[in-house]
């Protein structure tokens, strides 16, 4: 819980989505007692902070893309898309975020040439 400079509890939200094949994060931060307010967004995957990754994930769910193509070169073109190096790959996950994350580099190593009928999304 987050306690705004008036002494009450501030009301947070936070979300992501994908327009026009971009990835789009917010989160804003409101109290009725004194209508203080604050809100900010963000236009990148890499770019999302924590708290706002961890709000998203604790109302929707973690989820994780699996694959059955090659590990190689889903791990190279998991960081050309990503454009870090991501060594976190188990077995048969390589992908964990949001739900909107997973779908947006889903669509993005699909755009690079993987197969969709390659990839299963699921919550984790």
């Amino acid at each position: 819980m987050v306690k705004c400079t008036c002494g009450n509890m501030i009301h947070v939200n936070a979300g992501d989505s994908i327009r026009d094949d971009t990835y789009i994060w917010y989160m804003s931060y409101h109290c009725d007692k004194c209508g203080e307010s604050i809100e900010a967004d963000g236009y990148d995957i890499d770019s999302i902070p924590d708290d706002v990754k961890t709000a998203i994930v604790k109302r929707e769910g973690e989820w994780g893309l699996k694959s059955l193509a090659g590990k190689v070169k889903i791990k190279f073109l998991i960081n050309k898309v990503l454009q870090c190096k991501n060594t976190d790959f188990s077995e048969e996950i390589f992908f964990v975020g949001t739900q909107n994350q997973v779908k947006w580099v889903k669509s993005r190593l699909i755009k690079k040439g993987m197969v969709e009928n390659d990839f299963v999304m699921e919550k984790l």
